[in-house]
């Protein structure tokens, strides 16, 4: 494996990305703009890498791996369209004092990590149930 040069060139291509669009999309989208270029650029740079090593080592992912993304996927776009709705709704308007709207905010928190949690299982992604556990019991030590 002994390349180190083509992560580099992969990382300057995501930076270059991230940069671009995140003065393209500054203006329009605001801050929103910032984090979209952040999500693209990182996916890109994800993208590449992934082609680059399996280029380099045969494929990586075969139909199981590709099945738990589909259903992670679906969760996580279920879960996106839930906040995005919670949001319009409950957080949008400014007429609220700070204490209701932090406990808004952290009941949407809460209901989108329930419901991806609750779509994960219901999905059966293989390897959730584990995780889950694990994510219980460190958070009952806290």
């Amino acid at each position: 494996m002994q390349n180190t040069r083509t992560p580099v060139k992969i990382m300057g291509i995501s930076v270059f990305l991230n940069v671009t669009l995140s003065l393209i999309l500054m203006g329009p989208l605001k801050i929103a703009g910032l984090a979209l270029a952040s999500s693209v650029s990182a996916s890109v740079n994800m993208g590449l890498l992934y082609y680059c090593l399996t280029k380099k080592t045969g494929p990586l992912l075969g139909r199981d791996s590709l099945r738990v993304f589909n259903k992670t996927l679906a969760a996580a776009s279920v879960m996106g369209v839930f906040i995005e709705v919670y949001q319009r709704f409950f957080l949008e308007t400014g007429t609220r004092s700070r204490m209701v709207a932090s406990a808004l905010l952290a009941l949407g928190i809460l209901c989108g990590v329930g419901l991806y949690i609750g779509l994960v299982r219901l999905f059966k992604v293989e390897g959730s149930r584990g995780f889950i556990r694990f994510s219980w019991l460190t958070f009952r030590r806290l």
